[in-house]
């Protein structure tokens, strides 16, 4: 992910938001409900994995985003994925202007604020499988595969977002994927 530019936000694309790193953290530390994301990686890249930790600091929901192109400032201001954790559950939507949710499932036990969540995505052609569970946990991960039928993105950088609240994010990996 971006690392902190001499300015105190971090290099590469962002919107929004007051991003800071520590101790291998990334956090977004101003909140609201503007969609706040950093974006890195290349917008040619095609099938991989993004693994990582998110916490939700404060507020409502955080995650990633895969197969992201052209973000902007504002809630669904980017051509990509989104999968995030709230309270309750894990979801999968596509943003481009508008939002769309595309599939969820429910967080056994829930997600408390402040508590480190491990999720997955492994985007391959149209198929999107996303995977999930408290960090550390020897619980099974809960999850699903998602087949686009419309394959609306099959090439994009990768980032983090929140929206309605701060977040945290660690220990991301993307790996190739086929």
């Amino acid at each position: 992910m971006p690392t902190p530019s001499r300015r105190g936000g971090p290099a590469g694309s962002t919107t929004g938001a007051c991003w800071a790193t520590s101790g291998g953290v990334l956090s977004e530390t101003c909140g609201g409900a503007g969609g706040n994301k950093s974006i890195a990686g290349s917008t040619g890249w095609t099938d991989y994995r993004l693994a990582g930790d998110v916490r939700i600091d404060s507020g409502a929901q955080a995650g990633f985003v895969v197969r992201a192109s052209d973000p902007g400032q504002g809630a669904d201001a980017l051509d990509g994925y989104y999968i995030g954790v709230s309270s309750r559950r894990i979801v999968l939507g596509e943003q481009n202007g508008a939002w769309k949710e595309l599939a969820q499932t429910a967080v056994p036990g829930g997600l408390a604020t402040g508590r480190w969540y491990h999720l997955t995505v492994k985007a391959v052609g149209c198929a999107l499988t996303v995977t999930g569970r408290p960090s550390g946990s020897p619980a099974p991960p809960t999850g699903f595969t998602y087949q686009d039928p419309d394959c609306s993105f099959t090439r994009g950088a990768i980032g983090v977002r929140d929206q309605a609240g701060t977040a945290s994010w660690r220990h991301l990996t993307v790996t190739g994927s086929g």
